[in-house]
């Protein structure tokens, strides 16, 4: 048996998908803005995700990971950031 919390989510998303079915609104634009701004925030999350990690002062040495860690980091974020900038440098204007 489902949780009452999952039915209800279930619900409310099924009952905003007819609702915008109805009145013929076109979600489209709204997510490409959602992944557009999802895109700018994930390499800040990163940043900041890295810093409060390696702060002496947050993690005692014993919960901190070991230095080549730092390497698959660097590699995932330039990654990310490469993407997002080929991804600008294409849109049409």
């Amino acid at each position: 048996m489902m949780p009452i919390c999952i039915c209800y989510t279930w619900i409310t998303i099924l009952s905003i998908g007819a609702l915008f079915g109805l009145l013929q609104i076109k979600p489209i634009p709204a997510i490409i803005a959602a992944q557009g701004i999802n895109g700018l925030l994930l390499p800040l999350v990163c940043i900041a995700l890295y810093l409060a990690v390696h702060d002496q002062n947050l993690l005692s040495r014993a919960y901190r990971h070991h230095p080549r860690w730092n390497y698959v980091y660097l590699f995932s974020l330039s990654g990310s950031l490469l993407c997002w900038a080929f991804t600008m440098c294409s849109m049409p204007s």
